[in-house]
């Protein structure tokens, strides 16, 4: 298969036969991941780097419930959502929005780096509190 096949239209907008194709499993797993990482996230991440976080959680959410949309859709043969224009687009677009949120991440590390210094600096000084 090369890439003229991959990118025709008749490709990309047919609508598979069976609803069970070789990657099902597969996507399935992704998705599932997706999900419960970003249950793990709101669940198991506390302090400071929550706020680091819980920014990748709504891509998360979003997305791996709109994967399973697209499987159920593939299973059921509807038209539009069970193409394979609509699996790239999910993984497309989750990828960007990821990278976007991971590339502000980036550029804030020396801020909030500087800034915890700052605050251990100021709670050096400070008399502890007892139990």
């Amino acid at each position: 298969m090369s890439f003229a096949t991959i990118f025709s239209q008749h490709f990309l907008f047919t609508v598979p036969a069976n609803g069970f194709s070789v990657l099902f499993i597969a996507y399935v797993v992704i998705f599932a991941l997706l999900i419960l990482g970003a249950t793990a996230i709101l669940t198991f991440v506390k302090g400071a780097d929550r706020k680091i976080f819980i920014k990748y959680v709504y891509p998360f959410y979003t997305f791996g419930i709109l994967g399973f949309l697209h499987l159920a859709a593939r299973y059921e043969g509807l038209a539009w959502l069970s193409t394979r224009f609509t699996i790239v687009l999910i993984f497309a677009l989750l990828i960007i929005w990821v990278a976007i949120i991971f590339i502000k991440m980036v550029r804030n590390m020396p801020k909030v780096s500087k800034q915890r210094r700052a605050e251990e600096k100021f709670n050096k000084y400070l008399p502890k509190k007892k139990k």
